[in-house]
C-alpha cells in the first residue's frame, strides 16, 4: 500500500490566467509526483530502509527533509505513522490467507509456517510494527499508541481464530461428556 499523491483540490484551471493548466498539470502529477515516488521508493526499498534503521533513521529519498514534511506536516510523527499504516498492511498480507481462517489446528500450522517462511527470507528479523511501537514508546506515547493499534488489529486475528477453534470444541466436549456419563450409568446399574 504506497504512498498516494492526493488529487489536486481545485481544477487544473482555476489559477488562470496566472498559472496556465499546463503548468499546474507538471507541477502537481510531475514535480509533486516524483516526490511522492521517491518517498515511496525510500519506503520500498531496498526492503523498507526505516523497518532496518527505525523511526531514528530518516530514509533516504531523492527528496529534501523540506519537501518529505511537505507531504507530512505534522513531520516526523506523520511520516512514521504512513511507515506503521504500510508495515501493518505488509505484515498481514504476509499472514494471508491462513490469518484470515484460523479455524483448526492445520489452519494454525499453515499460518504459522507462512510466518516463518516469511521472516526467514527478510533481511531483518522480527515485526516491523513492533519494533518501530517499542522504539516510540518512549520518545513519543501518543504516537506509540496509534501503532500499537496495529498491533492490536493483527492480535484480533489470532483471538477470532482461538474463538473460533474453543466454539468448534464444545460440541466435541459435549458429546465426550455425554458419552463418559452413559458410560458411567451403565457401570452403575449392571449387575455385579
Amino acid at each position: 500500500m504506497p504512498l498516494a499523491l492526493p488529487p489536486l483540490s481545485y481544477p487544473y484551471s482555476a489559477l488562470e490566467p496566472t498559472i496556465d493548466e499546463l503548468t499546474m498539470r507538471i507541477h502537481h502529477d510531475q514535480h509533486h509526483g516524483g516526490y511522492v515516488a521517491g518517498l515511496n521508493a525510500a519506503l520500498e526499498g531496498p526492503r523498507g530502509q526505516t523497518a532496518r534503521r527505525g523511526a531514528a533513521g530518516r530514509p533516504r529519498a531523492a527528496t529534501s527533509k523540506g519537501q518529505v514534511f511537505h507531504y507530512f506536516p505534522g513531520g516526523k510523527s506523520d511520516l512514521v505513522s504512513a511507515i506503521a499504516s504500510l508495515q501493518a498492511e505488509r505484515v498481514l498480507d504476509a499472514q494471508r490467507p491462513f490469518i484470515d481462517t484460523l479455524d483448526t489446528w492445520d489452519d494454525w500450522e499453515r499460518w504459522r509456517d507462512a510466518v516463518l517462511a516469511h521472516y526467514r527470507s527478510q533481511p531483518h528479523w522480527g515485526c516491523p510494527i513492533g519494533a518501530l511501537t517499542a522504539e516510540l514508546i518512549r520518545n513519543e506515547p501518543d504516537l506509540a499508541t496509534e501503532l500499537a493499534a496495529h498491533m492490536d488489529r493483527w492480535r484480533g486475528y489470532l483471538e477470532a481464530g482461538l474463538t473460533q477453534m474453543m466454539e468448534s470444541i464444545e460440541p466435541l466436549e459435549a458429546a465426550l461428556e455425554g458419552a463418559l456419563t452413559a458410560l458411567r450409568d451403565a457401570a452403575t446399574t449392571s449387575p455385579t
